[in-house]
């Protein structure tokens, strides 16, 4: 299921067709383009799980990409997505009625510092173990 949101993710953030010249929607991503960003966030764990015996030491390394979903995607497609919306509108400000405190300018970087933050903490210490 990580993988599925993980590769979910990906391919919205990769996307940038998704909208034609008027902003209407030019419809969903291939079914290949799909299952190529699912099997690129799958792909990795399989290959380290051939290298790691350790069911434990597999489950720490899986828990660094729960930090990648919960932290960092989202703070980029708040940033993808603030972009988008003022290159396809053509607006100054990306606040809709939807926005909140934590949809401002200023939160998408620092989510983002702080996730690849503790991302990288956790990395370095599972690799000195």
């Amino acid at each position: 299921m990580n993988a599925i949101t993980l590769g979910n993710n990906m391919l919205d953030m990769g996307n940038t067709q998704q909208h034609d010249n008027d902003g209407q929607s030019a419809g969903p991503p291939s079914r290949i383009k799909t299952v190529g960003f699912r099997l690129l966030a799958a792909i990795p764990p399989l290959i380290a799980a051939f290298f790691l015996r350790d069911l434990g030491r597999i489950s720490e390394y899986a828990g660094t990409v729960g930090i990648i979903i919960t932290l960092v995607f989202p703070a980029l497609l708040n940033l993808r997505s603030r972009t988008r919306m003022k290159e396809i509108f053509q607006l100054d400000s990306a606040r809709t009625y939807y926005s909140n405190e934590l949809s401002r300018k200023r939160y998408g970087p620092v989510n983002l510092i702080i996730g690849l933050g503790l991302f990288f903490y956790i990395l370095v210490n599972l690799l000195m173990e």
